[in-house]
């Protein structure tokens, strides 16, 4: 097995990308490249403050998002109603792609429709 190095390593926590994680080696005042297996612990506990203090991380992340999605839900705004809908909220065409997310999320509602006994006619 191969030994990441410190850059790779940081990409592997949820919110922190290729872009953030040279970043935070900067102000932890590490190289990027060093492999973890060579770092001391006092060197992951600085690492460990600089993400603790400027970026949000993990379950924290996970949380701001789904709050953010559901109260666009509640406002019901056009990001809100396309979340609930399942479709795209970002602009993407749905012509032609989409379908399976259509197909997942409307597939109840046409399964109740299909059920359902016809009313008789009133005379």
């Amino acid at each position: 097995m191969e030994t990441l190095d410190l850059k790779k390593y940081l990409k592997t926590y949820k919110g922190i990308s290729g872009g953030v994680s040279p970043k935070i080696c900067l102000l932890s005042i590490l190289d990027c490249r060093v492999p973890v297996n060579i770092m001391k612990k006092s060197d992951f506990e600085r690492v460990d403050f600089f993400i603790r203090a400027y970026v949000v991380v993990g379950k924290a992340l996970i949380y701001i998002t789904e709050s953010n999605i559901f109260r666009n839900m509640l406002i019901k705004n056009f990001v809100g109603k396309r979340h609930y809908l399942g479709l795209p909220t970002r602009g993407q065409r749905t012509r032609s792609n989409g379908r399976t997310s259509k197909r997942l999320i409307l597939a109840p509602f046409k399964k109740d429709v299909l059920n359902q006994k016809k009313m008789p006619k009133k005379r």
